[in-house]
């Protein structure tokens, strides 16, 4: 890992070589391991140490950005060069922002874990092996991965700005597949590799893949449905880039546009961004070094904010909320530690109080279809199961769903009480599981 003192070292040293008015670099990377498992066995297990470095420049009103993964004796020189000869080929940026000057921001102390870092390719085959024989037992076959890793983030500019944060990481995913091709989930994401249990994993998986046999097929139409958290996670994803960042409500592009302090979903969801929760732990500071607020987006349906950095701010006369992305950061800025609020009963009392319902393990290839109206399409994966009378009763095939996310959140009428990570897509989401009265389902999966 990049500690403190050697990452100041060096920035210090990239900022010297440059004589803008103005000049910011940061450094980000890690060290991860992944290992893949099909077929009942490893057959993939890499790792991969890789950090990067960009350098900002200021003069005036033209502003240049440059990048390598070198970063030790001229390569360091180099990049800074290479920003300032983009700044003198640039048009000025009539937006153009000052740099931050430092902030004093909220440090997460318990964000590193030694052993997740430490843990061997024999360990983490160990793991695999628990998880194949349990999948052989029921004569089912696995694939998935494990993952794991470490991280830095590491700011300064020329205005006295100096930020750091390093975490780690870690991934687990299972898919249990009957030889009649009925497939079972489960999945894991989180901060360290003693989180993940890999027994209780293949147990979900496996129960999955045993009851998705022979499924049925159901008409198109209006349903209501269950969603597992890794379903409604990807809503709440997608909701996120279509309307939570200024720079699309400032375009008019964002459903929130014009709409804040109106009513758009039900009394039952409130969206934030927290930085500090620990399911969607992130960075304490944005990547222009600003410390990063937590945000209220949607309050009891109701809209309240979007999130900002500091161009987008100084456009509305507003603060940075702490949400710029890696420049260029040509989407604007966005959340990136997204929880969708719990409510009060958990997922198997959700489904004890259905008389029916159908029951989703996830979705995948998600795609938009109205931006405005948050029109989004998909099929069902892994999982998807009739619950009749309180009770799962046969599986179902997939199927393709259309739906506005603002309709679907319009009419949830149980959250569970269980907040889970439910996937990381460049963005941290945690959310429950959750039941809807109407979701559209236009045909089959192909």
């Amino acid at each position: 890992m990049l500690g403190k003192e050697r990452a100041q070292k060096i920035l210090k040293e990239a900022i010297g070589h440059s004589s803008c008015d103005e000049v910011e670099v940061f450094i980000t990377g890690g060290k991860h391991w992944l290992t893949r498992f099909a077929n009942n066995y490893i057959h993939q297990n890499v790792v991969q140490k890789d950090y990067s470095i960009t350098a900002k420049v200021i003069k005036g009103k033209k502003v240049g950005i440059a990048s390598c993964n070198v970063f030790h004796g001229e390569y360091l020189k180099d990049v800074i060069l290479k920003a300032e000869e983009v700044l003198r080929n640039q048009l000025d940026d009539p937006n153009a922002v000052p740099l931050f000057p430092g902030k004093e921001y909220t440090e997460i102390k318990d964000a590193y874990d030694d052993r997740t870092i430490n843990f061997t390719p024999e360990e983490t085959a160990r793991e695999v092996e628990k998880v194949v024989n349990k999948c052989k037992k029921d004569d089912l076959t696995a694939a998935g991965t494990i993952s794991f890793g470490d991280n830095v983030v590491t700011l300064m500019n020329s205005r006295g700005n100096f930020t750091y944060h390093s975490w780690t990481d870690a991934a687990f995913t299972l898919t249990a597949i009957d030889a009649e091709g009925g497939t079972g989930w489960s999945d894991h994401y989180g901060t360290s590799i003693g989180e993940i249990d890999v027994n209780d994993l293949a147990d979900v998986a496996i129960e999955k893949a045993l009851l998705n046999k022979k499924p049925v097929e159901l008409p198109p139409g209006e349903y209501t449905v269950i969603l597992e958290e890794r379903a409604a996670g990807s809503l709440l994803m997608f909701l996120n880039s279509l309307g939570f960042g200024a720079l699309s409500y400032q375009e008019g592009r964002s459903f929130m546009a014009g709409k804040i302090g109106a009513k758009l979903m039900g009394d039952n969801i409130t969206i934030i961004d927290d930085f500090s929760t620990r399911e969607v732990l992130g960075l304490p500071f944005d990547f222009e070094g600003v410390p990063r607020q937590k945000i209220t987006l949607v309050e009891k349906g109701v809209a309240k904010n979007v999130v900002y950095d500091m161009k987008t701010a100084a456009k509305d006369g507003k603060e940075s909320t702490g949400h710029a992305l890696p420049p260029p950061s040509t989407r604007g800025p966005l959340p990136l530690n997204l929880v969708l609020m719990p409510g009060e009963k958990n997922l198997k009392e959700i489904i004890e109080n259905t008389d029916r319902a159908i029951l989703i393990t996830r979705f995948w290839y998600d795609n938009v279809v109205d931006p405005k109206k948050t029109i989004v399409t998909g099929l069902t994966r892994d999982g998807v199961f009739l619950v009749e009378n309180g009770r799962i009763t046969k599986a179902v095939n997939n199927m393709r769903y259309n739906n506005s996310i603002l309709d679907a959140f319009s009419h949830v009428s149980e959250l569970s009480c269980n907040l889970k990570s439910a996937g990381k897509w460049g963005v941290n989401v945690a959310c429950p599981a959750m039941k809807i009265e109407r979701f559209n389902f236009s045909g089959p999966s192909a």
